[in-house]
């Protein structure tokens, strides 16, 4: 293969790999959460958190269903992101750097789509999509760090979890917390970052970049205003 010839295919390579973030990019902008509370009722943006999250959807309306809509709408995206990558494969990118391209672009267009004026989630679901595809029991790993993160920090910033009345009322409590703890949050997705490159080095290459975007968005997390608004 002459130069001519490989200059040509990396350009195309890079090309593709464009049009493959243009994709996710776009899928990621689908607001499922902000669809969902307007099928309640709820503007997202002025109850809760303000957030246009699945956790901000069980805060405007403590409706478990509502939740569940909006976390399979939000885990979808990053799912279809991470199969239209391998999909897209046979034109001829590399197929790890792919992943990373549509990992990192569905939780751009999550965290700043272009539907609501740049104003999005915080990526943790797109993220979990992501990672059903790629690796679940890194996600279960991940996860049980995240949550252990979230209860430590509750327990040492506010001295208890309030799990008093029926089961009902322990689970809405739970949920409460999982959603409001925002310090035990960015540091439980730190240490999953540092988890998975212990049992996954691999797979932490894929993710690493969209992880920092999370991150990133958690930071902003401190401009918001009051998570406990009234809804």
């Amino acid at each position: 293969m002459d130069k001519s010839s490989f200059k040509g295919g990396g350009k195309m390579e890079i090309l593709w790999l464009v049009l493959l973030a243009l994709i996710c990019y776009l899928l990621g902008s689908i607001p499922f959460s902000y669809l969902v509370g307007k099928i309640y009722g709820k503007n997202l943006f002025e109850v809760g958190s303000g957030n246009i999250g699945a956790m901000n959807i069980w805060r405007a309306t403590k409706r478990l269903e509502s939740l569940i809509m909006a976390m399979a709408g939000d885990m979808g995206k990053g799912i279809l992101a991470v199969l239209i990558a391998c999909w897209l494969a046979f034109l001829g990118y590399s197929l790890s750097v792919g992943i990373a391209v549509a990992a990192f672009f569905v939780i751009l267009g999550h965290n700043y789509p272009f539907t609501l004026k740049f104003k999005g989630g915080k990526g943790l679901a797109s993220m979990a999509g992501v990672l059903v595809v790629l690796s679940w029991p890194s996600l279960l790993i991940a996860l049980g760090v995240i949550v252990a993160s979230i209860v430590f920090a509750e327990i040492f910033l506010k001295k208890k979890i309030n799990l008093s009345g029926d089961s009902k009322k322990k689970f809405k409590s739970i949920l409460s917390v999982l959603g409001s703890q925002t310090v035990g949050r960015m540091v439980g997705i730190a240490l999953a970052l540092v988890t998975i490159c212990f049992f996954n080095s691999d797979l932490l290459f894929l993710i690493l970049p969209a992880g920092i975007l999370i991150l990133v968005k958690h930071r902003n997390i401190w401009r918001e205003p009051e998570v406990f608004r009234k809804v």
